[in-house]
């Protein structure tokens, strides 16, 4: 009679270690990993639209400012501009 470090189960007569191995294996391998791998897929391109849409907003904010700074260097060139027209 072989007995393994699992001295409960005897594999020689009994094959229920090798059973329940191969359920556990089903289970495990079939069932809860490609659930886990789906899980943090999603999670993952969720992630990614959100800091996506993260970006483009600062973008966005960085374009107005630009904006801004443009009209206010436009009006003082303007000014300079007629500054020296006067001058002369």
């Amino acid at each position: 009679m072989v007995y393994s470090i699992y001295s409960c189960f005897d594999l020689s007569e009994s094959n229920a270690f090798a059973i329940f191995f191969n359920v556990y294996n089903i289970i495990f391998a079939g069932i809860v990993i490609p659930i886990l791998m789906i899980t943090f897929i999603v999670l993952t391109i969720k992630n990614v639209k959100r800091l996506k849409n993260r970006v483009n907003s600062l973008i966005q904010t960085i374009n107005e400012l630009n904006n801004r700074l443009n009209l206010v260097n436009k009006k003082n060139y303007d000014y300079q501009l007629l500054f020296m027209v006067l001058v002369q």
